[in-house]
C-alpha cells in the first residue's frame, strides 16, 4: 500500500509499530494511514474494521485540534 513500517526499539520492541514519514505530517497523511491500516488487517482476516480507526481520528481532529 505505499506506507513504511517498522518495529519498535529497545523497551518498545514487540509492542509497537513505528511509522516512516519523513519529518512534517498533515492530518490526511495520518487518516491516510489509518485507512491503509484497516485494509491491511482486513486482508489478515479481521472484520469489522473499516472505517472506524478513520471516524475516530476526525472526531478527535475534529473536538480537540480545530
Amino acid at each position: 500500500y505505499g506506507v513504511t513500517v517498522a518495529a519498535g526499539q529497545g523497551h518498545l520492541k514487540g509492542k509497537i509499530f513505528r511509522v516512516g514519514h519523513m519529518g512534517s505530517i498533515h492530518p490526511g497523511d495520518l487518516f491516510n494511514f489509518l485507512g491503509i491500516m484497516e485494509r491491511c488487517l482486513t486482508d489478515l482476516g479481521r472484520t469489522g474494521l473499516a472505517g472506524r480507526g478513520v471516524a475516530a481520528a476526525s472526531r478527535i481532529w475534529e473536538e480537540e485540534v480545530q
